[in-house]
C-alpha cells in the first residue's frame, strides 16, 4: 500500500533534520564558548591596563639585608680600628725600664704605702704578710713601660688602723693609681673596683690575661688578725709613664 512505503522515508528525514539540527547546536555552542573566551580574555587585558584594576606590575622588591660577608668585612675592620686605637694610646706612653715599686698611692684617701718582699701564693689564695705594706706576686710582672706581664699587688686594710690599704672602699673606678720604681713614676687608670671571694682571685681573667700594660691589686680585710669577708679587687691601666732622673 502507498502509506506502507512512505513511513521510513519520513522517518529518514526526520533523523537527517535532527542530525543536521544538532550539528549546528553543537557548532553554535562551540563558537559561543570561543566567543566568550576571547571576551573575557580582553576584558583582563582592559582590567590589567586600566588604572581602576589591580596592577599586575611586580611590587618594588624589599632592600636586601647587608650580606654575611659585608657584615663580617664591617666587623673586621671596627676591630683593626679599636686595635689601632689602643695601639695608638699604648705608644704615647713614654718608655722607661720595668723595676720593683717601693711606693702607692691611691685615689685621694691611699698616698706612699710601702712595699715589702715578693710574695708567692698560699694554697692557691694571696695571703700578705703583713698589712702595714704591700707585696708583688713574684712570679708575675714587674712595673715599666711596657712592663713584663701583668703586675698583681697584694696589701690589706685594717680595723687597727695599720693597713697599707686603709681607705679603699672609697676608691672607685676612674681614680688613678701611681706606683714608683727606682726609675719611673707610672700612672694607671682604674677601670673595676669589684669584691671577690680570697679563693677566686687568682682565678680572675683580669689577672690569668698577661697584659703588659695591666695592674692588679688584690686588698684583704682584717679584723684584728682575722681575714674578714671578700677582697677588694682593683684592676687599672698604664696611661702614663714619667722617667725619675737620676
Amino acid at each position: 500500500m502507498p502509506t506502507s512505503h512512505r513511513a521510513p522515508r519520513r522517518s529518514s528525514g526526520l533523523l537527517r533534520i535532527l542530525a543536521i539540527t544538532l550539528a549546528v547546536l553543537v557548532v553554535v555552542a562551540g563558537a559561543t564558548y570561543v566567543g566568550i573566551g576571547l571576551v573575557n580574555g580582553s576584558d583582563d587585558r582592559s582590567s590589567g591596563s586600566g588604572s581602576a584594576g589591580p596592577s599586575l606590575a611586580p611590587s618594588a622588591s624589599p632592600t636586601a639585608p647587608a650580606s654575611p660577608t659585608h657584615s663580617a668585612s664591617t666587623g673586621s675592620k671596627k676591630k683593626q680600628r679599636k686595635h689601632q686605637r689602643a695601639h695608638t694610646h699604648r705608644t704615647k706612653v713614654t718608655r722607661v725600664p720595668a723595676s720593683p715599686p717601693h711606693a702607692i698611692s691611691i685615689g685621694r684617701t691611699i698616698t706612699n704605702a710601702p712595699f715589702g718582699n715578693a710574695l708567692s701564693p698560699t694554697s692557691g689564695r694571696l695571703i700578705p704578710d703583713a698589712v702595714d705594706e704591700l707585696q708583688r706576686l713574684g712570679d708575675r710582672g714587674i712595673p715599666g713601660s711596657p712592663g713584663t706581664d701583668t703586675v698583681v699587688l697584694v696589701g690589706a686594710s685594717s680595723t687597727s688602723g695599720r693597713g697599707a690599704l686603709d681607705g679603699i672602699d672609697s676608691v672607685e673606678r676612674g681614680d688613678s693609681i701611681v706606683l714608683e720604681t727606682q726609675d719611673a713614676r707610672l700612672t694607671y687608670r682604674i677601670t673595676s673596683v669589684r669584691d671577690v671571694a680570697a679563693s677566686a682571685v687568682l682565678s680572675l681573667p683580669a689577672v690569668t690575661a698577661r697584659r703588659t700594660d695591666r695592674l692588679v691589686i688584690d686588698c684583704a680585710h682584717y679584723d684584728s688578725s682575722q681575714r674578714t669577708g671578700d677582697d677588694r679587687v682593683l684592676v687599672a691601666t698604664l696611661v702614663k709613664a714619667v722617667p725619675i732622673r737620676p
